[in-house]
């Protein structure tokens, strides 16, 4: 291990996607294309040395714990073990403007029409980009974007701010995206589980050219909120989701905790398709580097929790890889490695768990959790 970074953004971004990759024994194939698109999606700035210490006067990304413009997440079937490689990454701009940055982000998306053009669709985004980038935007991001490996090949997808035009008109924005894409009655399933404390964060589009199963997610953070009360929410809409399930995960990530979730609040997201507007798909985010001491106390409560499900040895054995191959340092010797950690339940009782990991390319989180 070496905490010394000396190289560029894409430097490091290919190398730890290259290092995880082979933790979860991707093919060669899936590996390629996903380095491909991580070239791509950095072309513009990637050669830029990655600095020693974060310039807080500059832009300051929200995509990774630390700040660092991309951030990894590997999703592992909980009984079989199959692993999905992913990577969440800004399209960056040389001026602190947040107009500018709508601009890298728009240049990315004709980008990727133009290259990935068979698969990639921004039809539907069309419907609604005068919501989300306006002339006039505020809040702290304008788009990310993400790229998955697949069975099927790569997927994109965009994730924009609600609170773009102010947070007091986040739910408006929302609402109005729901309804432009032909999902107004998605929208009131949405509304009917907000309760005083949620707020929308985000919300995601799929850049695919199927129409049909294209997702569109939705973001609610829970502020103070319980375990039982997160899962009130997800079994009152999502037909796939079970009460214990989710009680279950937020308490094991919360080392046994049964009160409120303040020191950061837990996210849900809720999936959506046309092709089954009425049947979300519900996927808890636990912010795990909050409530844990150390990566180290971090690993151990997800071992625990895999073997309380009594998960594959194969998705125990990879999730294990894939915390070796991003990090720098011991993990007792600091927090962040584990950003997030997220459980969804989708039909046919599969249950996938999601490991978000930071470069760390400014070292672990300052301050006690």
């Amino acid at each position: 291990m070496d905490p010394t970074i000396r190289g560029t953004y894409f430097g490091e971004a290919s190398g730890q996607l290259s290092d995880l990759s082979q933790a979860i024994e991707q093919d060669v194939t899936a590996k390629d294309q996903l380095l491909e698109a991580l070239t791509f999606t950095t072309k513009y700035w990637g050669h830029n040395l990655v600095p020693k210490e974060l310039d807080r006067t500059g832009w300051i990304s929200s995509v990774s714990c630390d700040h660092s413009p991309f951030e990894y997440s590997v999703q592992l079937d909980r009984d079989t073990g199959d692993a999905q490689l992913r990577f969440l990454i800004e399209a960056q701009s040389e001026e602190n403007s947040l107009v500018r940055f709508q601009e890298s982000a728009r240049r990315l998306n004709s980008d990727i029409v133009t290259k990935y053009n068979a698969s990639v669709s921004l039809d539907r985004y069309s419907l609604i980009q005068d919501l989300f980038l306006p002339d006039e935007p505020n809040g702290v991001f304008a788009a990310w974007h993400s790229c998955a490996s697949t069975k099927k090949g790569l997927e994109w997808k965009i994730y924009l701010n609600p609170s773009v035009s102010g947070k007091g008109n986040a739910l408006s924005t929302t609402g109005e995206a729901f309804e432009r894409l032909g999902l107004g009655n998605a929208w009131v399933l949405v509304e009917s589980i907000m309760t005083p404390g949620d707020s929308i964060i985000y919300f995601s589009l799929d850049l695919s050219s199927n129409q049909e199963e294209a997702r569109v997610k939705v973001y609610i953070l829970h502020q103070d909120a319980t375990a039982s009360t997160i899962a009130n929410k997800h079994t009152c809409i999502c037909p796939d989701a079970t009460w214990f399930e989710t009680q279950r995960f937020c308490e094991s990530m919360a080392n046994g905790l049964h009160g409120r979730y303040s020191s950061t609040p837990v996210v849900s997201c809720f999936a959506f398709t046309s092709k089954k507007p009425n049947e979300p798909v519900g996927t808890v985010h636990f912010p795990i580097h909050s409530y844990a001491e150390n990566d180290a106390d971090a690993q151990a409560r997800i071992e625990r929790y895999l073997d309380e499900v009594s998960a594959s040895p194969i998705c125990k054995e990879r999730y294990k890889k894939v915390v070796n191959a991003v990090r720098r340092r011991p993990l007792d010797q600091g927090r962040g490695i584990h950003a997030w950690v997220s459980l969804k339940q989708d039909s046919g009782y599969k249950r996938s768990i999601t490991f978000y990991v930071s470069p760390e390319l400014f070292g672990p989180l300052q301050g006690t959790y």
